[in-house]
């Protein structure tokens, strides 16, 4: 036989490669058009069989390869009370090659499902405890009850959860837990579920908005579905908007990273944060940097640095992510007054400790503080120090209880205001040691 083999010329060798190239190929074309024949079949018999989506699922544009793959257009998901749930445009649902011939529907008949363009509005009960819930509905008549029975349900997952993969690609998410709302444009990657219990997301996003805005994120990491829900989840949201959370007005881009702990239904995140820059009204920080600690709504901000005016600042705080309230303490070193002042009239070095404060959305915004400075001068005149307090509304930087300690006595000022950059002095008193005060201006 080898003999014969090796007498055949790499003619006739070519020839039977060819044959057998085509004969496969014909094969393979047969089988594809007699799978994409029996596409639709497929598809509403496997839809009959399984349990876990409630109401009615239809496609469009049916075909199928010998490989168990079911490619479609137009899918749309309807509840029984015929609310539409889902609609995608177009996707693949793959099967597995043997339950289609021995035409069986087992737990993990549908190994991937692959979706493209979809909108999808997620529920999550207290006990998180997923629903997809009708597109069209408002945030409030969305949010699902934590006592709706599971028979009421659309997603009626009991027992094993299926080993199945679901790719998304320039996907809408929508979800909504409590009070929260999270919209994701342009999602694209992965949710795994392997061991029947055990979740792995990669998933990126661009724009998302709700209860967060920003304009992009990253969330990669496995949780457990069942039992205590135990999650090691990494987090990071690019170009957040601080305005989104209640910081009126300000629209500088913070980056937040973090890594989730703790169950889904008790989240602990612990990450960093950082900002180029971030004004807020005449108040002007540079490279900030800090950590973070998420529990309960609660935020608590640690090991905050950053620049101010030439200088350096400390900072501490609190952030609940429901109310909005929010309580944050600066303590600023070695700040330039000239630059604070946008003057260069007055010249020294400045300590600063700044106090934010926020009341959540329909409370007061408020800053204010004190400040302290060594030797300097005003005007070329030179001064021993200079102390007081400030609160910064409504644009205008306004000072008050001001002292200036000089040689010839303490000059002292009920307020002065820096409004539109512009220093703008009120009425100055001469206090000097025989205890007279005079006014000068």
């Amino acid at each position: 036989m080898l003999q014969a083999i090796r007498r055949l010329s790499k003619t006739h060798l070519a020839m039977i490669v060819v044959c057998l190239l085509a004969v496969g190929g014909a094969v393979y074309f047969f089988l594809a058009q007699r799978a994409s024949r029996h596409a639709a079949e497929l598809f509403n018999y496997y839809m009959a069989k399984q349990q876990v989506l409630t109401g009615t699922v239809t496609a469009e544009e049916l075909r199928a390869d010998i490989w168990g793959n079911v490619y479609f257009k137009n899918l749309t998901w309807d509840s029984p009370e015929h609310e539409r749930l889902v609609d995608v445009p177009e996707g693949r649902i793959k099967i597995k090659p043997k339950d289609i011939i021995l035409r069986i529907a087992g737990i993990d008949t549908v190994q991937e499902v692959e979706l493209s363009g979809a909108y999808i509005h997620l529920g999550f009960d207290d006990k998180m405890h997923l629903d997809i819930l009708q597109n069209k509905k408002t945030a409030e008549e969305s949010i699902l009850p934590d006592e709706v029975p599971m028979e009421k349900r659309h997603l009626q997952i009991k027992g094993r959860l299926p080993n199945i993969k679901l790719i998304l690609h320039d996907t809408v998410l929508s979800a909504e837990y409590k009070k929260r709302h999270f919209i994701l444009n342009d999602v694209d990657g992965t949710a795994q579920i392997h061991e029947h219990q055990r979740l792995e997301l990669h998933l990126a996003a661009g724009r998302y908005g709700g209860s967060i805005a920003g304009k992009g994120l990253n969330i990669d990491g496995t949780c457990d579905l069942k039992g205590e829900q135990k999650t090691n989840i990494n987090i990071c949201l690019y170009d957040v908007i601080p305005d989104s959370l209640g910081m009126k007005n300000v629209k500088d881009a913070m980056t937040v990273t973090g890594q989730m702990t703790g169950s889904l239904k008790k989240p602990v995140i612990d990450g960093a944060l950082a900002l180029k820059e971030l004004h807020l009204n005449d108040l002007y920080f540079t490279n900030i940097d800090g950590t973070y600690h998420y529990e309960n709504a609660l935020i608590t901000f640690q090991d905050v640095t950053g620049s101010i005016f030439g200088g350096t600042f400390d900072a501490i705080g609190l952030y609940h992510f429901d109310n909005r309230y929010y309580k944050i303490d600066v303590d600023g070193k070695n700040l330039m007054a000239s630059l604070a002042a946008k003057s260069s009239k007055i010249n020294t070095s400045v300590a600063l400790k700044i106090k934010f404060r926020n009341e959540g959305p329909h409370g007061n915004n408020l800053v204010y503080g004190s400040f302290s400075t060594g030797k300097g001068t005003y005007m070329l005149v030179p001064f021993l120090s200079l102390r007081g307090s400030f609160s910064d509304q409504s644009g205008e930087l306004a000072f008050s209880n001001v002292e200036i300690e000089t040689k010839v006595g303490t000059f002292e000022s009920d307020v002065f205001k820096i409004v539109d950059g512009r220093l703008q002095l009120g009425e100055i008193f001469l206090a000097n040691g025989e205890g007279r005060r005079i006014r000068v201006r």
